[in-house]
């Protein structure tokens, strides 16, 4: 076996992982895993300036890419400034290992300056959070890191790394053993149950979840509502593509809250779930937006959702494109040709009344089109007119996201990654993740103004590795959803202490400059298309500030 400090065996066992990529922030705490990173070429490293941006870009390239991302930050005060994403990542099921270099071991006792319990610092919102104890361990513990961070439900791991132990020379045998398959097929007899209650069902309504996309299922739920006609819904906070925009039985976004949950959901008998929590909310609210009437049919590769927070008819843990592969079949095989008349009918009314939808939304656009400042449906339907197919849409727009759906058409599973967890910052550094992991997709990111400035030194990074990612800042200068939820609180009456970004207003373009990234500045509805036609011809990292309508009416 050969003998190698610690910490390059800590990169050989990345090599043998597929690892090509560093995202990281270091300090004084990680001169040597920096020092391994500079022996191993084959592993890019990219810089973050904050902690913050380095999670975020990590989690963009981890969804992408469809393999866990690999961080390093710097300590204490580094892992504290990761954790508003680390949060984002554990609850949106990202599969992120994140190290931190630790102080010394032989010198702990005396509490040198930026340690602390880093393994319970990260505990909360990783799956797995250890300390490495001895330096032979160090490449079992990035295995295991590994294995944890995609195994079902995925989510960040945490490694605290003592710089000693790096240091270390020692043999290493390092193994890289196979994982298992996860992808396992769902009960057939709960299966059959689910197709009985389908065919019984008068009125049933599709919600697809994060987890179509992480099964890869969108084509069997293309086949499942056209065969059983029912209208699809995209979950609240959807974060993927899941279901094409113009597909006849789409629906949009469900929206957060019980009223538009129950607006969607009212008239329905049968809901059936795919891949997501039932239902997440924002703020409590007394009355949920489904009815005891209604029956539930769960279905997940995430067992942990079923059952947990709603009592379901049934639920069904497995694979989501085999199990919807077998349910299809199931189905047609049940369906006689008196059931298939009546699910054809049903399938042309939902139709209708998608089509009905479509025509509101394109009166609004029309109402809406030359209002100053911008209004965002026409924002996103001249970003819908010029964009190509080969283009993904990092969104963070936040309290605009039902708008996204409505008016930017999504058609392929590279085409949509959203913010997850809640958390603000992920749209910057995120885009420029997924930049990386798909070179050859067209990236634009649809920011807030107040979530672009958690994170806006992610700019800096975008304009070090020359990404041509193309920003777009909604700019409405103020924190619009505290704005809506304030009004639900407090009523009409109230002054929005706190909500308002101005004075003095922000200048994104002399701050986008001064991290060498191409800004302009649009207000006129008028000069929005030639604005964004510069931004999205240029070549470079650039970024649009578009000064969009703050009016806040209910939210989503």
């Amino acid at each position: 076996m050969p003998k190698m400090k610690a910490a390059y065996a800590l990169m050989e066992t990345l090599l043998k992982l597929g690892v090509k990529v560093i995202f990281g922030n270091p300090g004084s705490s990680e001169v040597g895993f920096m020092e391994a990173v500079e022996k191993y070429p084959e592993i890019d490293f990219v810089l973050g300036l904050h902690e913050g941006a380095v999670i975020g870009m990590a989690e963009g390239y981890a969804r992408a890419s469809r393999t866990p991302a690999v961080t390093n930050v710097h300590i204490a005060p580094g892992l504290a400034n990761s954790l508003n994403m680390i949060y984002d990542a554990y609850r949106g099921n990202t599969p992120i290992i994140i190290t931190a270099g630790q102080q010394d071991q032989r010198f702990m006792i005396k509490e040198p300056m930026l340690t602390a319990d880093l393994v319970n610092m990260a505990r909360p919102f990783t799956k797995w959070s250890y300390e490495v104890y001895t330096a032979k361990e160090i490449p079992l513990a990035i295995v295991r890191a590994y294995k944890t961070a995609i195994e079902p439900p995925a989510g960040p791991v945490f490694l605290s790394l003592p710089e000693n132990l790096l240091a270390k020379e020692e043999e290493f045998d390092i193994e890289v053993f196979p994982f298992l398959n996860f992808s396992m097929s769902p009960p057939k007899d709960s299966l059959d149950i689910a197709a009985s209650l389908i065919i019984d069902a008068n009125h049933p309504v599709i919600i697809g979840g994060d987890g179509i996309w992480e099964c890869n299922a969108q084509e069997e739920l293309i086949k499942f509502a056209d065969l059983i006609g029912a209208e699809v819904y995209s979950m609240p906070l959807i974060s993927q593509y899941i279901f094409p925009s113009s597909h006849p039985l789409y629906f949009g976004n469900l929206g957060f809250g019980p009223i538009n949950i129950k607006k969607a959901l009212n008239d329905s008998d049968l809901i059936i779930i795919f891949g997501m929590p039932l239902f997440n909310q924002i703020t409590f609210v007394p009355k949920e937006g489904v009815e005891k009437r209604q029956k539930i049919i769960h279905f997940d590769l995430n067992i942990e959702r079923i059952g947990r927070n709603f009592p379901q008819t049934i639920g069904i843990p497995g694979d989501i494109k085999k199990g919807l592969n077998e349910l299809n079949e199931i189905l047609s095989s049940k369906i006689d040709n008196e059931k298939r008349k009546f699910l054809d009918q049903r399938k042309k009314k939902r139709e209708k009344e998608r089509d009905k939808r479509r025509k509101k939304k394109k009166e609004v656009l029309k109402q809406l089109f030359n209002k100053t400042p911008i209004s965002i449906p026409r924002l996103f339907y001249e970003i819908n007119e010029l964009k190509d197919s080969n283009t993904a849409i990092v969104d963070e727009s936040i309290s605009y996201m039902t708008p996204v759906h409505d008016y930017i058409d999504f058609s392929h599973n590279k085409s949509y990654f959203g913010l997850r967890g809640g958390g603000l910052g992920f749209g910057i550094p995120g885009a420029i993740g997924v930049k990386l992991a798909l070179p050859d997709i067209n990236v634009v990111a649809l920011v807030g103004d107040g979530s672009a400035l958690y994170t806006i030194q992610g700019l800096w990074s975008a304009a070090h590795l020359n990404l041509p990612v193309k920003y777009i800042i909604l700019n409405n200068r103020s924190y619009r959803i505290v704005k809506i939820n304030m009004i639900k609180y407090g009523g009409k009456k109230v002054k929005f202490t706190g909500m308002d970004l101005k004075p003095p207003l922000v200048d994104f373009i002399s701050v986008a400059k001064g991290f060498n990234v191409d800004a302009k500045h649009v207000e006129s509805p008028d000069k929005l298309k030639d604005a964004l036609l510069w931004l999205f011809n240029n070549d470079r990292p650039s970024l649009l500030d578009v000064v969009v309508d703050p009016s806040y009416g209910d939210l989503f």
